[in-house]
């Protein structure tokens, strides 16, 4: 849903500014027109309209710039899948573990009731003490304890794929029949070109890479953004005078005199931004190093 918000900054972004409509008319009297006889004024009407002009490209820069989050958004879909295949893989081993130890702890509770039995014959034989079965019986109870607790972490790890798997909460628990078919190298994995393969196509990298991309061209937007802008504007102009209505057109320029806001503080924050994503990248590297 991530992709169709992003998609929406493109829209925003090549909007261009609007025109400004101003209608003005003023009068002095009682609404009679204006005479010679009469103590009124003339009567002014006069239409303008204003269109501001954007200098410094700033509409192809705020493209450029809003461009680069659908692409970040998609680098983000696409490492929520790497990541909840590397879950669900792991979560598979992981009922694959369960399930071998919990089998592990039923095979040593079995063998221990047979040693359980064992001393109760050689207690009646006169062989042992009491104290050894009583020894032995201990033990016993707490490798049952040790087996449910084994059958506890089987069902919290089927209920953790179930969640991984979208499953709804009324659905049976998913089991691992079969373990899984993993192929192994026959010698060890060359360290170096996994590396070099992760750097290159993990999508978390390749999202901060846009990232870093997307903070250079908002940087460029500032400093646009801190260029001038003017209005040019013309007006129609309608006075009633003794002989008749007099008409007369305007052009008008403007612009706004830079002497305190030249935006230094949004390219300030878009250069800071630059050095805090450039680190989080080189976090993310080495975090990555680690994983290899």
């Amino acid at each position: 849903m991530g992709i169709s918000v992003a998609e929406t900054a493109s829209i925003t972004a090549a909007l261009r500014p609007n025109p400004v409509l101003s209608v003005g008319a003023d009068t002095i009297g009682h609404g009679t027109l204006y005479n010679q006889n009469q103590n009124t004024s003339p009567t002014d009407v006069n239409v303008r309209v204003d269109y501001p002009i954007e200098r410094a490209h700033k509409r192809e820069l705020r493209i450029d710039a809003a461009g680069y989050q659908r692409r970040i958004v998609q680098a983000r879909v696409e490492d929520s899948v790497r990541r909840l295949r590397l879950d669900v893989t792991l979560a598979c081993i992981d009922v694959i573990e369960a399930k071998t130890k919990l089998a592990l702890a039923n095979d040593n509770l079995q063998a221990l009731n047979g040693i359980v039995s064992l001393n109760e014959a050689r207690l009646r034989g006169g062989a042992i003490a009491p104290l050894e079965l009583t020894r032995s019986r201990v033990a016993m109870l707490q490798f049952r304890a040790g087996v449910k607790t084994a059958e506890l972490a089987v069902a919290t790890s089927r209920a953790r794929l179930q969640t991984l798997l979208g499953r709804k909460p009324s659905d049976p628990l998913v089991d691992v029949s079969d373990p899984l078919q993993i192929p192994l190298p026959a010698s060890g994995p060359d360290v170096e070109l996994l590396r070099t393969r992760a750097l290159d196509a993990r999508p978390d990298i390749r999202a901060i890479q846009l990232d870093q991309a997307r903070s250079q061209a908002d940087l460029r937007l500032q400093i646009a953004q801190g260029k001038v802008d003017f209005s040019v504007g013309s007006e129609y102009h309608n006075t009633q005078g003794i002989t008749g209505p007099v008409s007369s057109v305007g052009f008008f320029f403007s612009a706004l005199l830079p002497v305190y806001n030249r935006n230094q503080g949004e390219i300030a924050r878009a250069r800071a931004e630059q050095t805090q994503i450039a680190r989080g990248l080189t976090a993310l590297q080495s975090q990555v190093n680690g994983e290899i």
